[in-house]
């Protein structure tokens, strides 16, 4: 037999046709990889770029050109470079026969911030692909915008489309045979035809939420071979391919093979046959059977244990994600981990004090959240803060100085919670000059009756925030959680106008993740966020005309020590994971909200949900109800939960405690 090069397509042809019931991790790497002069291995480990030229055998540095901390996303390849998108630090090229990376940037992927440390920071390339005829016909997406470029990256252009959502968030883009196609986070997949959008989404699961709204499944990849073009999605769903006779998607896997929070990671190619690149194993078809294979799943190197694996050669590549990298230098903050709270509010507390230490002292319960600037900007405590003291928004009623000492005796973590945008005092003080402004009249603008919100671009709002939790802090309180921390989404909010708003298109998200960095500098205790429990359920755009509420989870969960989830199962639409049994539905959503919120955020960040501890729209409410979300939150790996009930009245959940004992 004449004597060749192995290549990736030969490698990964070997290993996938290697039966798994007899398939060794010993055998796999004396007997299968082999070294190859055209095969190279890049790989991404603690947020550092290697490669290796003997398939994991010996690793090699490959960071000169790149900032000192990147926080990588992804890596991509053509026929003669390798591709670095990143989070914050924009974008990457490196020649493959060259060691140092080179800036691909352009002004136009600048993040935008009131914050001047954030002045060189880039927003996160959420997608890329390279024209599979051109090396320098590039396409880059910045979650809710495309960019183009001809001359290899040098140059940057802004690619208008119309037929997209304002709500958009691009995850997946390719380019073949003069067609660009673009995947997004829930509103399927399209085809660019000159500037215009196609949908073309039809069979791609979905979730539907009320009569009239539905979600697609995220998009992870797209790729093609020949006329045919693939898919691959998020949480289980699969990989698809199209069907142009039908206008439809077709599964080319059955999704029983993946697990719920299983996400398509790359689809590559063997003798013209879709593999499958997902968790680190390689799925593929023979003779009408899944073979799957989990070598690189076990792999073990020398020097490492990667986090991101692409192995290339001239013809093909593959992209597999074997662990989730660390996107924030911070760590899991573990003053604020494995807690397990109640609700209350000061009024509440204040005259059962006894009462609820007593509950709490009996079951798992180790942490309550006290109101300490309530829904209506009141401020609880003896404030010295000068602004609260001129708009007279002080209501010091309680002893909170006593409750603190009493709760602490007890070994009770404290909780201040501070409801932040929305803040009638606020809104009404220096004759509404603070207020977000109704784009017609000029007059502040009014949400619903009972809602009055302030502008979150105004300095002196954020900062009149982060005084009232400093002073907090120095109260004694061992978290400060920030409610409300978004913009308005109740009213005619396609009439907002926010008179503060100094930098033209900078997006809700920058704003408000803006908002919890300067926080986070100001304070030293740990920092928790109440959002909206469906807003981890996708990554949502939130661009700057966006209909959106600005919380982005991903970037939310880099800056914040808890994320806190409200998924109370009575909240979701009334479609919302309807086909489940109404006994069985409130755990299915708590499991698969935390599932996904853990999914889509830094893995420096704590997940405790705020679950439902009060009866509304819910036949099965009880103990039961109360266990069911328990467990859900425990199996999908969040850290703590918090019981939310609006009068802190909890002696259902202290029921259903019980029956854990």
């Amino acid at each position: 037999m004449k004597k060749g090069k192995i290549t990736l397509a030969t490698t990964f042809a070997v290993l996938m046709v290697v039966a798994l019931s007899s398939y060794s991790q010993r055998a796999a790497t004396t007997n299968v990889v082999t070294a190859s002069e055209n095969t190279t291995w890049y790989s991404v480990a603690k947020n550092k770029i290697f490669y290796s030229s003997n398939n994991g055998g010996t690793w090699n540095d490959l960071n000169a050109g790149l900032p000192d901390t990147i926080y990588p996303i992804r890596l991509y390849s053509s026929k003669n470079k390798i591709y670095l998108a990143t989070f914050s630090e924009g974008l990457f090229v490196l020649n493959k026969n060259d060691s140092v990376w080179k800036s691909l940037n352009s002004e136009l992927f600048l993040r935008k911030s009131f914050l001047e440390q954030n002045s060189s920071l880039y927003r996160k390339i959420s997608a890329f692909t390279v024209d599979d005829k051109n090396d320098n016909h590039l396409f880059a997406a910045t979650k809710y915008a495309i960019y183009e470029s001809t001359d290899g990256g040098l140059n940057w252009k802004l690619l208008p489309v119309s037929g997209l959502s304002n709500r958009l968030y691009i995850t997946a883009l390719h380019y073949s045979n003069g067609n660009l196609y673009l995947g997004t986070s829930y509103d399927g997949f399209y085809k660019i035809s000159g500037d215009n959008a196609i949908s073309i989404s039809a069979n791609i699961p979905y979730e539907a939420y009320s009569k009239n709204i539905s979600f697609f499944e995220q998009i992870s990849v797209i790729k093609s071979k020949f006329d045919s073009l693939y898919l691959g999605l998020y949480f289980g769903a699969g990989a698809f391919r199209y069907n142009k006779d039908k206008n439809e998607w077709n599964p080319i896997i059955d999704k029983s093979n993946f697990g719920s929070i299983d996400m398509i990671d790359d689809i590559d190619f063997i003798d013209n046959k879709p593999v499958i690149s997902c968790g680190g194993i390689l799925y593929s078809e023979e003779k009408g059977s899944i073979i799957k294979n989990d070598y690189f799943k076990n792999i073990l190197v020398k020097s490492q244990k990667p986090d991101y694996l692409l192995i290339n050669d001239s013809k093909s590549s593959i992209f597999i994600r074997l662990n989730k990298p660390n996107f924030s230098a911070k760590t899991r903050n573990e003053i604020s981990s494995g807690k397990k709270a109640i609700y209350t509010p000061l009024f509440y507390i204040d005259n059962n004090l006894d009462f609820v230490i007593k509950q709490i002292k009996n079951s798992e319960i180790n942490s309550v959240v006290i109101d300490m600037k309530d829904d209506f900007g009141n401020i609880l405590f003896n404030s010295k803060n000068a602004t609260a003291v001129e708009i007279k928004s002080i209501r010091a009623n309680a002893n909170v100085p006593k409750i603190l000492k009493t709760l602490k005796n007890n070994n009770i973590y404290t909780i201040a919670r501070i409801v932040t945008f929305k803040d009638s005092m606020l809104f009404s003080a220096y004759s509404g000059k603070y207020a977000i402004k109704n784009i017609n009249t000029g007059k502040p603008w009014q949400g619903t009756s009972r809602e009055h919100w302030v502008d979150p671009h105004s300095e002196f709002v954020r900062k009149y925030n982060i005084s009232i939790a400093k002073e907090l802090q120095e109260l004694g309180f061992d978290e400060i959680q920030f409610d409300y921390i978004r913009f308005p989404w109740d009213g005619d909010i396609v009439n907002c106008s926010f008179s503060f708003k100094t930098i033209p298109d900078i997006s809700k998200s920058e704003v408000i993740s803006d908002f919890v960095m300067e926080a986070k500098r100001n304070l030293s205790v740990p920092v928790s966020l109440d959002i909206f429990g469906f807003y981890t359920w996708y990554y949502f755009g939130t661009a700057s005309n966006s209909m959106s509420i600005g919380q982005d989870v991903e970037e939310l969960s880099v800056h914040a020590d808890v994320i806190c989830p409200m998924v109370y199962p009575s909240h979701f639409g009334s479609n919302f994971y309807a086909r489940y049994p109404q006994d069985i539905r409130p755990y299915k959503i708590v499991l698969d909200g935390g599932h996904r919120a853990v999914a889509l955020s830094s893995p420096s960040v704590s997940i405790r949900p705020y679950l439902q501890g009060f009866d509304y729209i819910s036949p099965t409410w009880g103990t039961g109800y109360i266990l069911h979300q328990i467990k859900a939150a425990s199996e999908s790996n969040n850290d703590g939960y918090t019981f939310w009930n609006p009068g802190g009245d909890h002696r259902m959940l202290f029921e259903a405690l019980k029956l854990v004992k």
